[in-house]
């Protein structure tokens, strides 16, 4: 029996383990992205100036969602959480009001229709370009085509006893080359 426990405890007892995968972080940006443009594409992405009301009163919020489909849950998202529309819409049970950074992908998803904020737009835009930015600059790729290889075809058979062309001429003989080579192709 093992002292630190009245009724005693086993030695090496059993421990919880978590198995659970966490989904990746470019993932999840991919896949909140898809679900606004989705909502987007659909239009079911709203954007309104902002999201100041003249007193704190619930009325007003429910006057103003009778315009909309009474059958539709709402996801109101800001940049600055306003007290007086959070206090009034809390107990609007189809709008969930929060700032933008707290929304998950599941309540993009669970609501029917996502309503923006002007700023909460542009800040939600740049949050998710800076955090999908490519960190290193792709390499070129050399594309052996066979316009490339005329084309370095022409620039290595300069015959340096042939009088210098103007650059006017080099460019008219290049379209030439490459208009032959492209009807060639094509033909």
């Amino acid at each position: 029996m093992a002292p630190g426990r009245f009724g005693g405890v086993k030695k090496h007892g059993r421990k919880r383990r978590m198995y659970d995968i966490s989904m990746p972080r470019k993932v999840r940006l991919l896949a909140l992205k898809t679900a606004l443009s989705a909502k987007l594409a659909e239009g079911r992405l709203i954007i309104v100036d902002n999201d100041t009301i003249p007193e704190r009163k619930t009325k007003i919020i429910g006057k103003a969602l009778e315009n909309l489909s009474e059958k539709e849950r709402y996801l109101f998202l800001t940049e600055t959480v306003n007290d007086d529309f959070r206090i009034a819409s809390q107990n609007v049970e189809r709008l969930h009001y929060s700032h933008f950074s707290d929304a998950t992908l599941t309540d993009i998803l669970k609501y029917d229709k996502v309503i923006l904020t002007i700023d909460a737009a542009l800040t939600l835009t740049k949050w998710l370009h800076e955090r999908t930015i490519i960190r290193h600059k792709p390499q070129a790729i050399k594309a052996e085509t066979p316009i490339v290889k005329e084309v370095h075809q022409y620039k290595e058979t300069k015959d340096p006893t042939k009088k210098k062309k103007t650059p006017q001429e080099v460019k008219l003989d290049l379209s030439r080359n490459l208009y032959m080579t492209l009807a060639n192709h094509l033909t």
